[in-house]
Parts: C-alpha cells; sequence; structure tokens
C-alpha cells in the first residue's frame, strides 16, 4: 500500500481520482478548498510522507487566466516548481498533470503557466521519477463551467438540444 499525496484533490479530476486510489492506497488530500494551499510551509512535510505525488492543483479557467495573469503564473508555474523542488528533495514519484495547451502556449496565460510548469519537469526527468500527463479535452459530470473547455459547451448545447 502506498502513501499518495494528491494536491487539489477536491477539483474535477482529484475528485474522480482520490474515492478511486483510496481503495487500495492511503491517500491525503491537499487542496485550497480545505485550507491547504500548495504554498502552506506544511506541504513540504506531506510531500516528505509520501511515496508518490499527484501534481493537480491548479488554476484552471483560460478566461479568467486573460484576467489574473500574475495569479495563474503564480499557482501554476512558481506551484509546480515549488512541488517539484520538493518532490526532488525528498526523492519522491510525481506525476503531473499538464495540459494540451502546451502545444498552443502563447494563446492565453493559462497555457504559458502550465507549459512553464510542464517544462520544468521535463527538465527534471533527467535524473528524477516524473510522469507528465497532458490532457485533452477532459469532461464528465461535475466538470467546471468556467475552465472555458469546449466539451462543457458540448454538454451544455446536447442538453439544451442545440447540438444532436
Amino acid at each position: 500500500m502506498k502513501e499518495i499525496l494528491i494536491t487539489g484533490n477536491e477539483g474535477f479530476l482529484g475528485s474522480k481520482l482520490t474515492p478511486l486510489l483510496s481503495q487500495e492506497h492511503n491517500v491525503t488530500g491537499w487542496d485550497i478548498k480545505s485550507g491547504k494551499d500548495i504554498f502552506d510551509e506544511n506541504i513540504e512535510d506531506a510531500i516528505a510522507a509520501s511515496d508518490v505525488v499527484i501534481h493537480l492543483a491548479a488554476k484552471t479557467s483560460v478566461d479568467k487566466s486573460r484576467k489574473q495573469r500574475k495569479r495563474y503564473m503564480y499557482v501554476n508555474a512558481i506551484g509546480t516548481s515549488r512541488i517539484l523542488n520538493f518532490c526532488i528533495k525528498h526523492k519522491k514519484k510525481m506525476v503531473y498533470a499538464s495540459t494540451a495547451a502546451y502545444y498552443n502556449r502563447e494563446l492565453s496565460p493559462y497555457a504559458s503557466s502550465k507549459s512553464i510548469g510542464d517544462d520544468l519537469c521535463q527538465a527534471a526527468q533527467a535524473y528524477h521519477p516524473i510522469t507528465i500527463l497532458r490532457f485533452y479535452n477532459i469532461f464528465g459530470p461535475g466538470m467546471n463551467s468556467s475552465t472555458g473547455s469546449i466539451m462543457y459547451q458540448f454538454a451544455q448545447g446536447a442538453k439544451k438540444g442545440e447540438i444532436q
């Protein structure tokens, strides 16, 4: 049984992944929604106590990123750098939730900030176990309406009978 730390465990992906992994592993969640910020000093202890860190914590709205550029860069790029640093320091495996926007990083501050996190993880892969997942069009029950996802728009259109 592994000790798994999931940052962003109350978000769209984390809320689905946590119960699945909890069936066979000890899972600790770390989410700003429950008062645990990835910039808290206690995050290092949580990482040190884990076997694997799944880093899902991020600001995800493409539209909001245009109005909150600094906040997105701080959370998505600097926050990822922080988590990565502690994983390397304590020799913990890391899984990074990147984005398909990596391939078009100039399109939004969201894409740029997540791409920087991806670049940092890629650079560290030469000497540290890191898995990078570049998700495309994730959708399902409970998805966040503010992300700007085309899949959310399709789902809403289908519900209204606008798409058949």
